[in-house]
């Protein structure tokens, strides 16, 4: 398990006193995740991993599991990660 899931799994743990099974749990078919915890949890991935979560990446896919969440911020943080200056 990566770290960025154990971030996860442990705000939601702390913040909502969930606990899913696994990473590849589909957070909101298994009423895990409402829609209150969702923005709460958008705010957490924003604040923590530093990346940003526009209007077009609120897709439900990318925040229905830890795993994909976690997905989702690996490639946010590879897309915005600031470009290195080179020096001769």
């Amino acid at each position: 398990m990566s770290e960025t899931e154990q971030a996860l799994l442990a705000f939601l743990r702390e913040r909502f006193g969930v606990e899913p099974p696994s990473a590849d749990v589909d957070l909101i078919e298994a009423g895990i995740l409402d829609s209150m915890m969702f923005v709460d949890l958008i705010m957490f991935i924003e604040e923590r991993f530093g990346v940003v979560a526009g209007l077009d990446d609120l897709e439900i896919e990318n925040f229905s599991s830890v795993a994909r969440m976690a997905r989702f911020v690996t490639e946010r943080s590879v897309r915005e990660a600031p470009a290195t200056i080179h020096r001769l």
